[in-house]
């Protein structure tokens, strides 16, 4: 039996502090709401910001997927089909070498080599560049800078009289190494083509 009253002589305690009018657990209450309006709030953000987030991803995948068919196109249509145009062009202009025929070049071979250079440049830009114009206007215009400024130095080279052209470490230096530069430039600025059209 003693057992049996100290059981049912257990009581719950609860205590509740008044400030004011109103009990303390009221403000919990209040604070409870509170915090549960801010978590709607930050789900809704959290959620709105991931497909938000999704769509710009998605956006971003489908521009990487069309510069890469871009420059797949490029590289079939325009740059393989033309590439022996461009390697021609190269080989056309070191030729030059078998129209020098002597160490003082006369007026006449210096105008038959320099038009040599320009006829060259003109093929070159006919089969080669201008098919890139309609797709890369800046790629287009990058590459005759490039062709334009080997032609105004191989010209003006071989304008000077003051270069014996059939030595050979002189024609390296003039003729062939701004050949080669020009030729690595071009092929910098077909491989730093990103597919964009600007």
């Amino acid at each position: 039996m003693l057992l049996e009253n100290t059981i049912t002589t257990t009581k719950s305690v609860s205590t509740t502090i008044t400030i004011g009018n109103y009990e303390l657990s009221d403000y919990s209450d209040i604070a409870q709401v509170i915090i549960a309006i801010f978590n709607i709030i930050l789900a809704c953000y959290i959620f709105y910001y991931q497909i938000r987030q999704g769509r710009a991803t998605e956006t971003k995948d489908q521009e990487i997927s069309q510069k890469s068919i871009n420059l797949q196109w490029f590289k079939d249509l325009i740059i393989q089909p033309n590439y022996s145009y461009f390697i021609s062009f190269i080989d056309n202009l070191k030729s030059v070498r078998s129209l020098i025929t002597s160490s003082n070049l006369s007026d006449t071979e210096i105008i038959e080599i320099n038009n040599h250079i320009k006829l060259q440049a003109s093929h070159f830009r006919v089969n080669f560049n201008d098919s890139i114009l309609k797709i890369s206007p800046e790629l287009y215009r990058k590459i005759k800078m490039e062709v334009e400024d080997l032609v105004t130095n191989l010209t003006t080279s071989f304008s000077d009289e003051n270069h014996d052209f059939t030595d050979p470490q002189k024609f390296e230096k003039e003729i062939l190494e701004p050949i080669h530069y020009c030729k690595n430039n071009i092929i910098a600025l077909i491989f730093s083509y990103t597919g964009e059209r600007v």
